[in-house]
């Protein structure tokens, strides 16, 4: 890799997959020889150059980098999906995050962003779309896992809709809904109960992460509802096994 003044779309290629990433997520996600206060120094010159802007979450993190409508217009072809709402840039950093780890877990076969799917030529931009979407291979069997990171209380119509089309799709194996907030999730839990049949509860996977310090490169600890075996519940931790420590079950949220 080689970093140039001119635009340089290999360079930016991990930022328009993951939108945003601190130094160190684009230093494991590229295993560029640069040391990363080497690459601190490149992404200030992309920042004064306009093409990237920072953005600080606060609590001693490291800063979060993310592509200028600049250089989008540079090198996207369908620009408005890249463009970063600063409204959502902490719940856009924790996706970046997550869906970094999993596509570096080498069960990963094929990892698309919600912007690559807004991107690509197919559909009619009305269906509704993950955060992200993987396809993960255990020991030969194929998972589709379509991702929802909840930061903030949606409204009912809206969250009932997306849970009638993930429970009714037969090409969604696994959903796995992760949350920063319990109470958000105990309201999404007894929208789950009303619209979700028996026979597509174990499709289902609740997360809530404790703490949601999303460049730290582990989340402090992970608590879950599930309605499978354990079994099952252990092969989706396992994709996070790169980011952070054991999940352990939630006190008091046992199975719905």
């Amino acid at each position: 890799m080689h970093y140039q003044s001119k635009i340089d779309s290999g360079f930016y290629y991990p930022f328009l997959k993951f939108k945003l990433l601190s130094v160190r997520m684009y230093k494991r996600y590229t295993k560029t020889h640069y040391v990363e206060r080497t690459l601190r120094k490149i992404f200030f010159k992309a920042v004064k150059e306009g093409y990237l802007s920072v953005y600080s979450p606060g609590h001693m993190l490291p800063h979060i980098y993310y592509p200028t409508k600049k250089l989008v217009r540079r090198l996207e072809l369908k620009p408005k999906s890249m463009y970063i709402n600063e409204n959502e840039l902490m719940h856009d950093s924790i996706v970046s995050h997550l869906a970094l780890a999993i596509s570096l877990n080498s069960k990963c076969e094929e990892l698309i962003m919600e912007h690559e799917f807004k991107s690509s030529k197919t559909g009619d931009g009305r269906e509704k779309l993950p955060d992200f979407y993987t396809k993960i291979n255990e020991n030969g069997e194929l998972f589709d896992d379509y991702y929802e990171i909840e930061l903030t209380a949606k409204n009912k119509d809206r969250v009932v809709s997306k849970l009638d089309s993930y429970a009714k799709n037969s090409a969604c194996k696994r959903i796995i809904y992760i949350f920063t907030n319990l109470r958000i999730m105990r309201k999404y839990l007894e929208y789950f109960k009303e619209v979700v049949e028996l026979e597509n509860k174990s499709k289902f996977y609740f997360l809530h992460i404790k703490n949601p310090a999303i460049d730290k490169y582990y989340i402090d600890s992970m608590k879950y509802i599930v309605f499978q075996e354990k079994e099952n519940f252990e092969k989706v931790k396992s994709l996070f096994i790169s980011l952070y420590n054991p999940i352990v079950p939630a006190k008091g949220l046992k199975e719905a």
